[in-house]
Formats: C-alpha cells, structure tokens, sequence
C-alpha cells in the first residue's frame, strides 16, 4: 500500500507514509538555503582550500539539526527511563 502511494506522489525513496513524504519535501526546501549560506562563508578566499572550507561548512549546516534532534531523543530517552525508575519504586 505505501508503495503505490509513494509512487503516486513520485516520490524518491522506495517506501514512505505521508507524513515522511512532508518531512522530505520540507528538508529538500531548506537545502537550497543551506547550501547559498554555506557557499557565502570564507568569501575572502580563494582556491582549492576555500571551496574545501565552504564544502565543510555546507555539511556542518546539514548535520547540525540531525545533532539537535539526537540530543532531544536522549534526553526524551533519558527521561523515560527515570519516569520508569520512580515508578517502578513506588511500586515496590
């Protein structure tokens, strides 16, 4: 079922629901800005060592908000596993 509606909205990837499909297309519309942003850093340079520079900052900007997320689900993680802990207690 996925499949065929994936293929109905052409979507690039082999299998995704609706809401995975939004979050695709709102990631693919932020890239353009990333990349402009990161293309305008190191404008004082020139040469091989400036685009390698502008490279690395394009995949700093790419990998910041996959950063942000990892640390919000550790501290949800981490505080499932306390809510747990106090309530298995209290069990006790």
């Amino acid at each position: 079922m996925i499949e065929s509606v994936c293929a109905k909205r052409n979507c690039t990837t082999i299998s995704c629901s609706v809401g995975e499909h939004q979050e695709t297309l709102n990631i693919m519309k932020d890239l353009p800005k990333k990349f402009n942003t990161s293309m305008k850093t190191f404008e004082g340079m020139e040469g091989e060592d400036a685009e390698l520079l502008r490279t690395f900052s394009f995949i700093c900007m790419l990998s910041y908000d996959v950063y942000l997320k990892k640390t919000i689900i550790e501290r949800i993680v981490d505080q499932m596993l306390h809510e747990e802990k106090d309530s298995s207690k209290k069990e006790k």
